[in-house]
Parts: structure tokens; C-alpha cells; sequence
């Protein structure tokens, strides 16, 4: 039996979800799950995530016994099949091939059989990636220009999934910002969540600090030996507006929120005037 604590986190998942009409009894379900992962999965883990995620019965026997067969197949092991249907139980509507297919384009990005199974288990959405063959390589490939190697490619993936069907003209210009306003290194890129924002959004809080005195631009290739007091770009990008403005810049909401539709406006008002430049 695996560990209480491994599915934990998991079953907690979507606990306010309002209990709706379902196709499929409980008990049958644990006594599916069990059998179809060899007892590998505590049917009282299963129980209780399925208390917390009744949609999950929405899902016919037979589908959840072909999904759950479909990974096992692919060498997914058993504690990792629940967290990936809970993160998205419309995998269940997924026949095999489909699966497959799927884990298949995957499998060639060469991040290695592990590191495709936690992508895939964090977000099973990524299993209906463009058909075109060369899509994957293509963006791999694009990103690894700046990202080094393909173990940190991998890493933007987790983080920000976006970056797999983000336009270049939209991932681009935020890699720009970063190493040229911001002098941000890779190694804290890494440990952030910024490509999951709007350029905007990282240009309004990157100013803002800046124009406070708390930011200072830095080289992209500054001396390791050198003091770094900026915050960190996870510290700027991955905090909510109040936590932003009070514990990063050491204002007010309100003063941030001020700057923030000021700046939005200053923007437009550069671009007009870019535009007007170009029309002469």
C-alpha cells in the first residue's frame, strides 16, 4: 500500500466542489482502482479523494479501467495516476490511443521517462499538444537558446506551461526584458513563475521598484562576487499585489495600485507617440 501521505495534498484538491448526481458508485469505483493498480493505491485514499472530488464519478467504470491501464501500460507508477486525474478528470474521456499519442510526442523532447512523467502528472492537459510533428522540437529547441539545456527547459515547463503555446512574439520579448532591463540571471528565472505573466504585469512591478530606488538595473553577466540587493524575481513576479506593494516595495496597495493604471496609461501614451513617428 502506498503512503497516506503521498495523496494527501491531492485529495484535498477541489474540496468544495458541490456534490452533483453520479453515473458510477463509490465502492465500485474503489474496488476498480484497486484491482486495476494491483492494490497499489489505499482504497481509503481513494475514498476519501473521491469524497472531496465528486466529479470524479461523473466517469463510467470502463473509462476510468482503460485510463488508469493506459499510463500503467506506459510505465507511469500507480501514486502518480490519481494527482494526474484529479488535476484534470477530463483525461478520463481519453481513449487509449489518444494517450499514447500523446505521451509519444513527449517522449522525444529527450527530458528523460521520469521528468515527461511529472510534467504530464502536473498538467495531463499537455497530452493534446499540437499535431504538427515538429511543434515540440521547434519550441524546445527556440527556448534552449536561452535556457542552455534541455533539464531547464524542462524546468520553464513546470513552471509555466504557457511556454509550450505561447507565441514567440509574446515569450520573446519578455526573455528581452529580463536580461536587458532587468539583468535578470537564468538561475533566478528558473525559480520563478514570470513567464506565466504578462509583460505588463513585469514591467509595471519592475518600474515600480526601480523608480522607488528599491530595484537597480544589474548586468545580465554580473560578478558572482558582486552583492546583489535586489529582491528576487520570484520575490517581484510570483506575490500578490498587497504582498507585492508592502513586503517587496514597502508601500501601500494603494499607492501601487495608482501607479499601476498611471503606467498602463504611460505605455499607450509611448506608443501613440511611436506610431505617430511612424506615420511621418
Amino acid at each position: 500500500m502506498l503512503s497516506r501521505r503521498i495523496f494527501s495534498g491531492f485529495s484535498r484538491f477541489s474540496g468544495n466542489v458541490r456534490r452533483s448526481w453520479s453515473s458510477v458508485a463509490v465502492p465500485e469505483l474503489i474496488d476498480s482502482i484497486t484491482r486495476t493498480t494491483d492494490g497499489e493505491i489505499d482504497p481509503e485514499i481513494v475514498d476519501e479523494t473521491i469524497k472531496l472530488n465528486p466529479q470524479l464519478l461523473n466517469y463510467g467504470l470502463e473509462s476510468w479501467q482503460s485510463v488508469l491501464t493506459t499510463f500503467r501500460s506506459q510505465g507511469f507508477p500507480s501514486y502518480m495516476l490519481m494527482p494526474l486525474i484529479v488535476n484534470h478528470p477530463m483525461i478520463l474521456r481519453k481513449s487509449p490511443e489518444q494517450i499514447t499519442q500523446g505521451l509519444n510526442k513527449w517522449n522525444t523532447s529527450q527530458f528523460g521517462e521520469k521528468n515527461v512523467m511529472k510534467l504530464i502528472t502536473k498538467y495531463p492537459t499537455l497530452l493534446e499538444i499540437s499535431n504538427d510533428e515538429m511543434y515540440l522540437s521547434n519550441r524546445i529547441a527556440h527556448l534552449q537558446e536561452y535556457a542552455e539545456t534541455r533539464k531547464n527547459v524542462w524546468t520553464l515547463f513546470m513552471n509555466c506551461p504557457n511556454l509550450i503555446s505561447d507565441k514567440t512574439h509574446v515569450i520573446d520579448p519578455k526573455i528581452k526584458y529580463l536580461k536587458q532591463n532587468m539583468g535578470v540571471n537564468l538561475a533566478e528565472v528558473l525559480k520563478s513563475e514570470v513567464f506565466s505573466k504578462t509583460l505588463l504585469k513585469i514591467r509595471c512591478r519592475h518600474t515600480f521598484l526601480e523608480r522607488l530606488g528599491v530595484y537597480k538595473a544589474k548586468s545580465y553577466k554580473e560578478d558572482p562576487g558582486e552583492v546583489n540587493n535586489n529582491p528576487k524575481l520570484h520575490q517581484i513576479v510570483d506575490t500578490s499585489d498587497k504582498t507585492f506593494a508592502t513586503k517587496i516595495a514597502f508601500a501601500t496597495l494603494e499607492e501601487y495600485e495608482v501607479f499601476e493604471e498611471l503606467y498602463s496609461r504611460e505605455l499607450n501614451d509611448q506608443d501613440d507617440e511611436e506610431s505617430d513617428t511612424d506615420d511621418e
